[in-house]
């Protein structure tokens, strides 16, 4: 007699298989959202599609799932269930079977159906299931939730429908986007005439702006039009602010914000107490008389009237002074702000010129910061040109010039000297001018950013520490002298790992607006700098034995003719470790005076 395994055994058989693992991500079955707050889903595409073997299904009949990368990406995590195109029931519909040993079935509680849920610690870039159902419940769709590691993840993106035969083609629903009135498109003409305008970039027609914000004084109040290029995302948010400086802080703003979960648009005001440090006001719509706001063809729009004296403190802006227009966006959560990034295109861009809100005028044009740039500068000079120069001079070139002074010093010390000295005054520098222009410590929300600050403060610490730690190895003698030698040589090579990315990491803050090759001119000049260091080992080694030969024979000629003066021998190939410190000297300074050129300028 034979027997055949039911669903729910083999469902029992892979629990018991994998009890005891933790799941990577607490995944909700209901909302397939993570239960953790904390993380925040991505808002660029999903790189990741689901593809179903058949467009209908039969009841007891195994349709073949399968979810894989389109760009080659890997998944920790997934969760993906069944559920009915149309009417209220959100629960998981039919069965998932036949995973092998990569997923486990986790049951969602009460609710029927089951979900797959990757457990195990190898990433895939693809995977394959089936599904059934044991009767028809209508047309059915997949939705799945993916995460590529513990905080990069997309959530309920879907699959195509699939049809139940017994029931009629389902009628094609209006776009979420949709169901909200349209907000009329800004009228670019009136800018300077009859509205106030900033638009990025200049003289942009709105469907062309990546910003736009108007205003309009009318009687008591202020009629506010705002717009923002979005990309192909949902839940979005974008803010207009009015500021005393050029600095996000101490701001109060406009927020206009897509909860697509419930098709809305709405408009509330807040205040930027820092960067990402948002405040909900008790009355966030206090005063605002109208408005109307709309997400559609990858444009976030929003129409508002707000009155001049409603008792907010954002009154006093909207009647009288003059004022520096913020404009920023970025990813909304359950209609709410979340934080925005630091990278360039993310950070909130600043007029240069001040505005009233009684008056037309139409402004453009990006605030920069020249403290900020003065930061890498300072660091570039620091570490691609005064540090390499000074060390190549420090290990190779010792005893390139034997014979030869300048103010009774040999020429590498006359080189390295004082580009040690100015490691040291630039990286001070550089250290201050940060902080001064983030106002203090600044946490970014996320890495490598946020690493940025704590590696600048261990370069700087040890910057300080290091010529402190010389003099004491001047001063002593013995175990203590080795031990100081030892402590050096550890600050110093810490220093080294950690000047450069530190330096990298800085270019990638919006705020500089550095173009992102530049990132590759100093790749490029550490390239270099990489291949002559490697060039003149290789070289030192060749001819160590020559070079120790002459110095054995000047040393013996010396100790047997004391009187006389005997000049010291210059070492074997002095011609190609000259034309490596050509090449070394010359690349790193003109491309760093390129790249400080573009930055300045940028």
């Amino acid at each position: 007699m034979t027997t055949t395994m039911s669903p729910t055994v083999t469902r029992i058989l892979l629990l018991l298989l994998f009890t005891g693992t933790v799941l990577s991500i607490d995944i909700d079955c209901s909302s397939m959202a993570p239960v953790s707050t904390s993380i925040i889903p991505q808002s660029e595409a999903c790189p990741f599609k689901i593809h179903v073997s058949s467009k209908f299904y039969k009841p007891n009949v195994a349709l073949t799932v399968t979810v894989s990368s389109i760009d080659g990406s890997k998944f920790q995590d997934l969760q993906i269930v069944a559920r009915k195109l149309s009417g209220n029931d959100n629960g998981p519909q039919g069965t998932f079977l036949g995973a092998e040993r990569e997923v486990m079935i986790q049951n969602c509680k009460e609710v029927s159906g089951d979900g797959y849920v990757k457990i195990n610690n190898e990433l895939l870039s693809n995977i394959t299931f089936f599904w059934s159902a044991d009767k028809y419940v209508g047309h059915i769709y997949f939705l799945f939730t993916i995460s590529r590691d513990y905080q990069t993840f997309w959530i309920r993106e879907r699959s195509a429908t699939v049809l139940d035969h017994t029931k009629d083609l389902p009628v094609p629903k209006v776009p979420q986007e949709n169901i909200v009135p349209l907000t009329k498109q800004i009228n670019t003409a009136d800018c300077g005439k009859t509205r106030g305008c900033y638009r990025e970039p200049a003289g942009c027609w709105e469907l062309n702006c990546k910003y736009i914000v108007t205003w309009k004084s009318i009687d008591n109040v202020v009629e506010v039009e705002m717009s923002m290029a979005t990309g192909r995302i949902h839940n979005v948010w974008m803010t207009f602010a009015l500021s005393d400086d050029t600095y996000e802080g101490d701001d109060y703003a406009f927020d206009c914000i897509e909860d697509f979960k419930h098709g809305v648009v709405s408009v509330s005001l807040s205040y930027i107490r820092g960067v990402n440090d948002i405040v909900e006001l008790d009355e966030p719509k206090k005063g605002i008389v109208f408005e109307t706001g709309s997400h559609y063809n990858n444009r976030l729009r929003c129409l508002f009237r707000i009155q001049k004296s409603a008792g907010n403190k954002h009154d006093y802006m909207l009647k009288e002074g003059k004022w520096h227009v913020l404009l920023g966006g970025g990813k909304a959560w359950d209609g709410k702000k979340t934080e925005h990034g630091l990278g360039i295109g993310r950070v909130p861009i600043v007029s240069v010129e001040e505005v009233d809100m009684s008056e037309t005028d139409d402004i453009s044009g990006i605030s920069r910061y020249p403290i900020a740039k003065t930061h890498v500068i300072l660091m570039i000079l620091a570490w691609i040109v005064c540090a390499p120069i000074g060390c190549l001079m420090s290990m190779y070139y010792k005893r390139m010039w034997p014979n030869s002074r300048f103010l009774e010093k040999r020429y590498w010390f006359v080189v390295y000297w004082p580009c040690m000295v100015s490691v040291f005054v630039l990286m001070i520098l550089a250290f201050i001018f940060f902080f001064v222009d983030a106002g203090g410590y600044v946490e970014a929300p996320y890495l490598p950013l946020r690493a940025h600050p704590i590696m600048l403060i261990v370069v700087f610490v040890c910057v300080l520490i290091i010529p402190i730690i010389m003099l004491l190895i001047r001063c002593t003698d013995g175990c203590l002298q080795f031990i100081f030698n030892i402590i050096c040589f550890i600050l110093c090579l810490v220093t080294l790992i950690l000047a450069i990315p530190t330096l990298l990491i800085s270019l990638d803050y919006g705020r500089y607006y550095i173009p992102w090759w530049i990132t590759w001119f100093l790749v490029a000049i550490m390239i270099i700098q990489l291949i002559i260091d490697i060039l003149l080992k290789i070289h030192d080694f060749c001819y160590y034995e020559k070079n120790e030969e002459r110095r054995e024979k000047y040393e013996y000629s010396k100790r047997e003719n004391p009187k006389l003066y005997i000049p010291e021998p210059h070492p074997v190939g002095r011609r190609f470790k000259k034309c490596c410190l050509f090449v070394h000297v010359f690349f790193t300074v003109v491309l760093s005076v390129i790249v400080i050129i573009v930055i300045a300028a940028a």
